[in-house]
């Protein structure tokens, strides 16, 4: 893999873990859901190119996103964000 798309995986990595840290943890959200789907679902493309891609480890930390702190499901269009 070129080292252009290894370094946007990596940002992208950094990016999603931050948002991810501030919405659960800090309870201070600073991207919109739709933000948040695009750079996940740029993270799983560019995986996904990958040999042996881990495309199916993100697609289930991007379910694990739609869920509260406490473990409770939000359905999608009732989210806040």
């Amino acid at each position: 893999m070129s080292q252009p798309i290894e370094k946007r995986i990596a940002k992208l990595r950094d990016e999603l873990n931050r948002a991810n840290h501030l919405y659960y943890i800090e309870a201070r959200p600073e991207l919109s859901d739709r933000e948040y789907d695009k750079l996940m679902q740029e993270l799983i493309d560019l995986e996904g190119r990958q040999p042996g891609g881990c495309a199916r480890r993100i697609r289930n930390h991007a379910a694990r996103r739609r869920r509260h702190p406490d473990g409770t499901q939000v359905p999608y269009a009732t989210r806040t964000r």
